[in-house]
């Protein structure tokens, strides 16, 4: 079974699938699907809905971590707290507002080719900074890359907003609104790739009998046992919008604690896997 794509790409306003920072994403991490980046509907409801059917899939098949940039940034963070995805955020936009003089006929910075801008869409960018506002929280990691010689967006908004709920900030002296320091964009996009897998993985680790039974192998990150699926005895039930078809999550046959993960096509499953997973969750617990 192939892996999912890694990464997904949203670039900014007037921009398509294929921005530079698309590209430098699949020269570092591969460009056999690795990376996905659609070009987006300059329509927000549009763009939304392409995202949202990138995301709302089966856990193991989403992207570990999603990227975004300017205009593409604001839905990633949106995609963070929608789908608890991990996310990197370069040069945010943070107040929709600020698109108000673009309503109206603009050109893609890519292809030339003009589009409209209007005022309902907006008024749709509005109201989803106003969910945002609602949901605000989220446990997946998250990093924000800021240029403070940004020329289109004030550094200081973004990384003063980000900083009020907690996330990570690098901040940059030099680099624009392109953000143009591979170094460090991708040093960042490394980095948090390897936390998105740790979370997803955790994802992994509860209501998740389908995916249990049909590996050949488990791995408890608790105590570091490996086994096999038949070893398990115990389960949990968890909540379930079916009553008649309940969720259940493995207890490891050794410990027994809920911190059994299944096989994936996104991680190797073994002993030193498990030790990743036990620092990052289990670090303070004898």
């Amino acid at each position: 079974m192939n892996a999912p794509a890694s990464i997904l790409y949203l670039h900014g306003f007037a921009s398509t699938g294929n921005a530079t920072k698309a590209e430098e994403l699949r020269r570092a991490f591969g460009s056999g699907g690795e990376v996905l980046s659609p070009t987006l509907d300059p329509d927000p409801e549009k763009a939304w809905g392409q995202i949202s059917q990138i995301l709302n899939v089966p856990h193991e098949q989403m992207p570990l971590l999603v990227v975004g940039s300017s205009l593409g940034g604001f839905y990633a963070d949106y995609a963070r707290l929608r789908f608890n995805v991990a996310c990197v955020l370069v040069n945010p936009l943070v107040e929709p507002e600020r698109l108000e003089p673009f309503v109206g006929t603009n050109r893609n910075q890519k292809t030339g080719e003009p589009f409209e801008f209007t005022r309902k869409d907006l008024d749709s960018l509005l109201q989803m900074k106003r969910e945002k506002e609602a949901l605000r929280r989220s446990l997946a990691p998250a990093l924000v890359l800021v240029a403070e010689d940004d020329e289109l967006l004030p550094f200081r908004v973004a990384r003063d907003h980000y900083q009020s709920l907690g996330l990570r900030i690098v901040t940059v002296p030099q680099g624009g609104h392109r953000f143009e320091n591979a170094k460090a964009y991708l040093k960042g996009v490394e980095a948090t790739l390897q936390q998105g897998l740790l979370h997803f993985a955790h994802k992994l680790s509860s209501a998740h009998e389908p995916l249990i039974r049909s590996s050949k192998v488990c791995g408890c990150f608790f105590c570091g046992k490996l086994f096999g699926p038949e070893e398990i005895v115990d389960w949990v039930e968890e909540g379930s919008s079916r009553p008649e078809k309940p969720v259940r999550t493995a207890l490891c046959p050794y410990c027994p604690v809920d911190s059994v993960l299944p096989e994936s096509p996104r991680y190797r499953l073994d002993a030193a896997f498990l030790a990743q997973m036990r620092e990052e969750y289990f670090a303070n617990v004898p």
